[in-house]
């Protein structure tokens, strides 16, 4: 009963609250504005996350993985809604994130997902917090994107292709 009175209590001061380590869910999502899942990826799974189907480049452009802090976790979620001209209903996607530096540029690289692929990937992947999601196809529902630390803002987003 005392914990989860103190879970209550740290859940009303902050806007988000942490589950299973990495799994950041924020408390009010209704505007479908921000994703209200997101994990954070260990810096060591990146090489893996950036091996997609897309034909991206990335993988060679960047420098080394880094692990955002909370502060610059919290000015992405703040700038979400500037995707949204490009994705509809944030809060219907699971996001990976991690650190990159690319020709010594701070990014966050954003791996996001249908939350109705869930099932899947949990089933192909395993635990999401330690396995990235890679998937060749599925359109809209899978997409990536870098965000720029410093100038706030949003650059390549891209989505899979149909099949």
């Amino acid at each position: 009963m005392f914990i989860a009175l103190i879970q209550l209590t740290v859940t009303c001061r902050t806007s988000k609250h942490i589950i299973n380590d990495n799994i950041y869910v924020a408390e009010d999502t209704s505007t479908g504005k921000v994703p209200d899942s997101t994990i954070l990826l260990d810096e060591s799974k990146g090489k893996k996350l950036l091996k997609d189907c897309s034909g991206s480049k990335l993988q060679e452009k960047v420098d080394t993985f880094w692990t955002p802090n909370n502060k610059e976790y919290q000015n992405l979620e703040i700038n979400m809604f500037r995707l949204n001209n490009k994705v509809k209903h944030l809060n219907d996607y699971i996001i990976q994130y991690i650190g990159i530096i690319s020709k010594g540029t701070k990014y966050i690289y954003i791996n996001a997902f249908d939350k109705r692929n869930l099932k899947d990937a949990i089933r192909v992947h395993g635990d999401l917090r330690l396995s990235p999601v890679i998937v060749c196809g599925g359109g809209g529902g899978y997409w990536r994107v870098l965000y720029d630390i410093n100038l706030n803002q949003f650059k390549e987003v891209q989505f899979n292709a149909p099949k």
